[in-house]
This record gives structure tokens, C-alpha cells and sequence, in this order.
């Protein structure tokens, strides 16, 4: 059977969204190891998946290599930190990733679209097949989402990084002269989305674009339905799901959320609330009810198996966790796609949207008065849910294994 590494960041909404395919490439028999930064290690052996550290001679490998906080590090102007360029010029030219892809021997990666111009580096460097995963939201066509990606990432490029780039590229095949070329290489590798194409689609792209809708699992991730936080739920009661994701940082307009809905469910006898409050000090909010639990973090989906409704940033994983179990959600949309994901809620009647600047008691108790109202908002849930596990996982393991036999062909 193949080898098959998966090119990660240390973001768990990030590192979710591959679990499931990852399983399902084990069970066939397929030995798959993850390309990662030491900070996504515990959460990629805990899955039972081996574990290959990359990129530490950066000092920024301790860090998920996500654009915000690579913006942020590079503001600080240090080479030895883990930036776009530091990243890429890893890629074209990293030594230490040599010996990782020679010990490991892939016979095909496996990335997010996020990090498509990384993909292309892999496919054209090592000369192995790649295929693209997407578990986000857009609203923009593939091509024209693979430019303002491969953009993105080049601007920050010394002028020696980006002659490397190209002269690696042109070396293995294709003439590319610029982003725009980098970025017409990424249409050449197959995208999963693992969204359902009711709930997603973006008008226009289809299989002759590569673009290839897999649908959607959770049964394979670890749920943690053992947890204590679990054992600790009434379910008399009607619990309220709130989490503003894994890359959620304290501010004065979260902290007003977390404390409207806090007021709102000791209104209520009848409802209970999980607040997953990440790095805040739990002292800054006043808990008036025993049936808010306050905690870092939450085993996600044994929570929504027993949520009547969540409060969410809108990343895209949360959202396809709530339609799979069939919770209504409302949306506070943060950043990046959390706005499309917000939009496409609302459109297919499986939530609504907030907004984090009005976030009073009085909008979150109008708010979640509605969803929990109207069966609509769950039924249709129920509808797209189904239409995610319609297909199971057949169709992205005969694409990958389609990528597989090319591959194997060109060698």
C-alpha cells in the first residue's frame, strides 16, 4: 500500500478537517504520517497517526503557521521567525526537510487549500502527486481563490526567495514566470471539499475544475463522549453550546457574549449552558447560575450530541459539526470565512446570524428564542445532514487513489 503524509499547521479546526480521510486511508491499508509543527503533535497521536516534526530549525516551528499570526511575527522583522517567506523559502530549499521526506519515502501529500501554495512547492519539489482538502467556506471561485492565496503568500518573498521559486518550478516542467502561474498550478492538483455541495457550492466550479464535493464525517474522530465535563450536563435540561473556535482570542467583545448569555440562561430554569472560554480568565465574567459551566475547552462534538442549539464564530468545521448532529446555530462571524459561513447559514435556514458589536442579553435571548422555536432550523439541518453522509467516503478515496496511480504512472 502507499505512503501518505499530510502537510498540517497546529490549528485544530485545521487538523480536524483531516482526521476522518486520514482514518478512512488507514483502514485501506495505507501508512500515514503528518508533516506538522511540534505544537500539533499531541493532537495528532492522540488520533492514533504518526507524528514528523518539520521546520524546527525556525524558531517560529512552535507556532501554527496560520497568516494572522505569521503577519504578526513578521512584524518583528527576525528571519530566524516562522514567517510566509521563512515558510516557503523552508519548502524550496530546507535541507532538514529533505532527510524527513527521504526517510518517510510519500507517495502522495495530502494539504489543506489554505495552504495550496505550499502544495504546489511539494508536488514540484519531491515530483509526488498532491491533493488539496477543503473544509472552509468561500465565495470565490477556485481559480480566483488560488490567486489571492498563492498573492498572500509570495508578496512576502525576498526577490532571491521568489527566483528560487520559480527556478525550482521551471526546473521540474512547467514554465512559470509569476503568482498568477504558481497559482494556475494549483488547479492542476484535485480539491476535496468536504462540505456538502447543497450546503457550499460555489456557482461554476465542478469536477472539470477539480473541485470534487466528498461530503462530510464525524465518526471518526475521537469524541470524548466519556469526558467529565459530559457526566456533569442535566439533560432535563436544554443546553446552549457556546465556542468561539480554536483560534479565539479574549477581547471585550467576546467577553460581553459570553456574559449576555450567561445572563440569559439564569433566566431560564429549563436551560443550561457550556461556555468554552479558551485563554480567559474565567474571573472576568459573573456566573449567576450553577448551570453555566465555564471551561478552557470542550470536547465539541460529545457536547452538540447533546446541544439544543450552539453560538459559534462560524468556522467552517464548527458549522459542518453542528449540521451533522443536527444543531441549529447562530453565528457571530470573527474573521476570514466566517462571514461566508454565516451568509450560507442563513440562506439554507440552519441558523442566524449576530453580530458580535450588539451581543446583549437582550439580542441573545431574541436570538436563541427563535432557533429553539421553529423546528424548521433543526429540520433542515436534518436534510443537509443527510446529504453529507449520503456518500460516505468512497468517492475522496477513489480520487486520492486515482492521484495515487497517476503518480505511480509518472514515476
Amino acid at each position: 500500500m502507499a505512503r501518505i503524509a499530510f502537510f498540517v499547521d497546529a490549528e485544530y479546526g485545521h487538523l480536524a478537517a483531516t482526521f476522518e480521510i486520514a482514518g478512512y486511508l488507514k483502514d485501506q491499508g495505507h501508512q500515514i504520517a503528518y508533516f506538522a509543527t511540534t505544537a500539533a503533535e499531541a493532537m495528532i497521536r492522540e488520533q492514533g497517526f504518526d507524528f514528523v516534526p518539520i521546520l524546527t530549525s525556525l524558531r517560529g516551528g512552535r507556532f501554527a503557521p496560520r497568516l494572522e499570526s505569521l503577519l504578526e511575527l513578521n512584524a518583528e522583522g527576525s528571519p530566524a521567525l516562522l514567517t510566509p517567506a521563512s515558510l516557503c523559502a523552508a519548502l524550496i530549499s530546507d535541507e532538514a526537510l529533505d532527510a524527513v521526506v527521504d526517510s518517510f519515502q510519500p507517495d502522495l501529500f495530502i494539504t489543506l487549500s489554505l495552504f495550496c501554495t505550499e502544495g504546489v512547492i511539494l508536488k514540484y519539489r519531491y515530483l509526488k502527486p498532491v491533493v488539496l482538502l477543503r473544509s472552509h467556506c468561500v465565495s470565490l471561485r477556485r481559480r480566483t481563490a488560488a490567486r489571492h492565496i498563492v498573492a498572500a503568500r509570495t508578496q512576502f518573498l525576498s526577490p532571491q526567495g521568489t527566483r528560487q521559486l520559480l527556478e525550482m518550478l521551471n526546473q521540474a516542467g512547467p514554465d512559470v514566470r509569476d503568482a498568477s502561474g504558481v497559482a494556475e498550478l494549483v488547479l492542476r492538483m484535485p480539491e476535496l471539499v468536504v462540505l456538502p455541495e447543497g450546503f457550499a457550492n460555489i456557482p461554476g466550479d465542478s469536477e472539470q475544475d477539480g473541485v470534487f464535493y466528498v461530503g462530510g464525517w464525524t465518526a471518526r474522530s475521537k469524541h470524548w463522549s466519556t469526558h467529565p465535563l459530559i457526566e456533569r450536563l442535566d439533560p432535563s435540561r436544554k443546553l446552549i453550546y457556546c465556542s468561539l473556535g480554536s483560534q479565539y482570542y479574549p477581547d471585550g467583545e467576546s467577553i460581553t457574549l459570553f456574559q449576555s448569555l450567561i445572563d440569559v440562561v439564569a433566566e431560564k430554569e429549563d436551560w443550561e449552558a457550556v461556555i468554552s472560554i479558551g485563554r480567559l480568565d474565567p474571573e472576568q465574567l459573573q456566573r449567576r447560575s450553577a448551570s453555566v459551566h465555564l471551561v478552557p475547552w470542550a470536547p465539541q462534538l460529545a457536547v452538540l450530541a447533546r446541544s439544543a442549539a450552539m453560538i459559534s464564530h462560524g468556522g467552517s468545521g464548527t458549522v459542518a459539526q453542528c449540521i451533522l448532529s443536527g444543531v441549529p446555530v447562530v453565528i457571530f462571524p470573527v474573521n476570514r470565512d466566517n462571514f461566508d459561513c454565516a451568509d450560507l447559514v442563513v440562506r439554507r435556514g440552519l441558523g442566524l446570524r449576530g453580530n458580535l458589536k450588539e451581543a446583549s442579553p437582550s439580542a441573545i435571548r431574541y436570538l436563541l428564542d427563535t432557533v429553539l422555536g421553529k423546528d424548521s432550523f433543526r429540520t433542515r439541518a436534518a436534510e443537509v445532514a443527510e446529504k453529507f453522509r449520503r456518500l460516505g467516503p468512497e468517492p475522496a478515496l477513489r480520487i486520492i487513489e486515482a492521484a495515487l496511480n497517476a503518480g505511480a504512472d509518472q514515476a
